[in-house]
């Protein structure tokens, strides 16, 4: 993960006898995607497994997922505008739990659904942690994914910004006079309504749903 984090030259300087071109040579020859994800997350159990629960707590059940935003060539073919950040580049969404440890990062491009994402990171980060809610912000989230992650099984958990214009759906039926603070924000439906076709079959939205252009869709 040195070589990924720090650099090639900047790893090198180590005190550990290997020398640059030692390690351009693993580079080249053993480092792939697959390679980095799997000493990624054999990197993030190990350290669950030695954290100590008087110093750290309890292991944690919640996520909190973003996406960063980098630079690249114009000549590189997944390089897209970004309004938001006003430059060319490619976004990595990161899945990071409560005490800053990484369980999932992925490249995917500035068109990409951020909501997508969020969900594959959740879903398929192959750590051992068990991920129960997912933080995210506005781009995050949508009603679509609401649907998605009450069907796998975990709570999105959204940052909504300018939440007072946004009309919200009561969880369940017969709540007319629960959270009587929200009402002037509730609609009289429920969200569950909407994703009747897709409750026969829960299972099928556990495929891949996200990549460089994915989009997220239900069955």
């Amino acid at each position: 993960m040195a070589l990924i984090d720090t650099g090639i030259k900047a790893a090198a300087a180590g005190d550990h006898g290997h020398s640059e071109d030692d390690l351009r040579y693993v580079r080249r020859r053993f480092l792939s995607a697959e390679s980095a994800q799997a000493m990624a997350v054999e990197i993030t159990n190990a350290t669950f497994a030695v954290r100590s629960e008087s110093i750290w707590g309890t292991g944690s059940t919640a996520v909190a997922s973003d996406s960063t935003h980098f630079g690249a060539y114009d000549q590189n073919i997944f390089t897209q505008w970004h309004s938001r950040y006003g430059g060319r580049g490619v976004l990595i969404c990161w899945h990071v739990e409560r005490t800053s440890m990484a369980i999932h990062s992925q490249l995917i491009s500035c068109a990409a659904s951020e909501v997508a994402a969020m969900v594959e990171g959740a879903v398929r980060h192959g750590t051992t942690m068990q991920v129960e809610a997912n933080y995210t912000d506005s781009h995050g989230q949508s009603e679509i994914g609401f649907g998605i992650t009450r069907l796998l099984g975990f709570d999105l958990l959204p940052r909504i910004k300018r939440i007072n214009h946004v009309k919200l759906y009561r969880p369940a039926a017969r709540e007319a006079g629960a959270w009587p603070g929200l009402a002037p924000a509730m609609l009289a439906g429920r969200s569950a309504g909407i994703w009747s076709p897709s409750t026969s079959a829960p299972g099928s939205a556990a495929g891949p749903v996200s990549g460089p252009g994915a989009t997220a869709e239900l069955p």
